[in-house]
């Protein structure tokens, strides 16, 4: 229980960051980011369950392998964006 409600918490610091982040990179040009990081995330979403079937396809229904990649690509993108945000600047403007 605890560990689900620690998810729901992060989830929703992230979410409230992302929404602000766009803010940050550009205040006129906003919606169109916000809208081409959805488009990202939707075909990521949509091709994540294909190839979540297919792993476990694959590995005879063993979620190790699964969530082994879902870790090591959490944790690729916190190291890249503690590697390259910055608030300061305004990208587009």
């Amino acid at each position: 229980e605890a560990l689900l409600v620690c998810a729901v918490a992060t989830h929703a610091c992230s979410c409230a960051g992302h929404g602000v982040g766009i803010q940050d990179i550009s205040k006129r040009d906003a919606s169109l980011v916000y809208g081409v990081t959805t488009i990202a995330a939707v075909i990521a979403g949509a091709s994540g369950q294909y190839l979540t079937g297919a792993a476990l396809d694959a590995t005879n229904n063993d979620f190790a392998p699964v969530l082994l990649t879902i870790s090591a690509v959490q944790l690729a993108g916190l190291a890249a964006w503690w590697t390259w945000w910055d608030s300061s600047e305004r990208v587009f403007e």
